[in-house]
Order: C-alpha cells, then structure tokens, then sequence
C-alpha cells in the first residue's frame, strides 16, 4: 500500500474514533471530511449548532496543548502515541462539555466569551 494511504487512514482513525467517543458521551460535536482535512461540527446534545458548546470544547482542548483552529489538518507526520493522545485529550473535553451542557452551565464555564474569528476584528478595525 502506498504511504499516502497507510498515512490517510491513520488520520480517518483519528476522526472515527473521536465520533465513536462523541457518541458513546452523546455528544453533538463530530468530526467529518477526509484524513488530510477535518474538521467539526458543533451542534449541542439537542442537535442544534451552538456557538458557545463549539468554544468550550475548544478551550478545553486548547487547554490540554492540542491546537487546531476551524478545521484541522493532521500532520501525516503523527505517530500512533500522537493520536492516542489527541483522542485522550479530545475525549477529556468532551466529557466536560456535555456535563456542562447537561448542567446547563457551558456560558459559565467560558474563560473570555465565545470565540471570534480574529480576522473580522482586524478588518473591523481598518474600516472603522
């Protein structure tokens, strides 16, 4: 098999198991698209996207050292104790993130408000 595709699946693994994990939390958040480019979909334990779920989870990922933005783009570079990690540390968010949702306590538990995108404050800023 070509390495493109040894280094494909790995990524895909990376994305089924964090569905499976979402899943088994009941979680809304998942993760679609193809190995070289994931990206999620935030939508909260009644299945309608929220904002403020997308930037909790976020922030407790963040937290842990995973970055990511928007969407995520693996490194084909990533050895398997990587994406154990990635998954530990996305299956911790998770956790808390549907106990916030369940506790209705995710705006709460926000470090600095819901996410933004930083680029719209800085076009604000040069035409305001």
């Amino acid at each position: 098999m070509k390495r493109s595709m040894i280094e494909m699946k790995k990524t895909n693994k990376l994305r089924d198991e964090f569905n499976s994990t979402a899943k088994e939390l009941e979680s809304g958040i998942r993760c679609i698209g193809l190995g070289p480019r994931l990206e999620f979909s935030y939508k909260n334990i009644h299945g309608k996207e929220d904002e403020e779920v997308k930037t909790l989870f976020m922030q407790e990922v963040i937290k842990r050292e995973v970055f990511f933005i928007w969407n995520m783009l693996p490194s084909y570079k990533l050895s398997d104790e990587d994406i154990k990690y990635t998954l530990g540390v996305f299956k911790e968010a998770l956790k808390i993130t549907v106990n916030a949702e369940k506790e209705n306590k995710v705006k709460d538990m926000l470090g600095g408000g819901e996410l933004q995108l930083l680029s719209y404050k800085l076009f604000d800023n040069m035409i305001g």
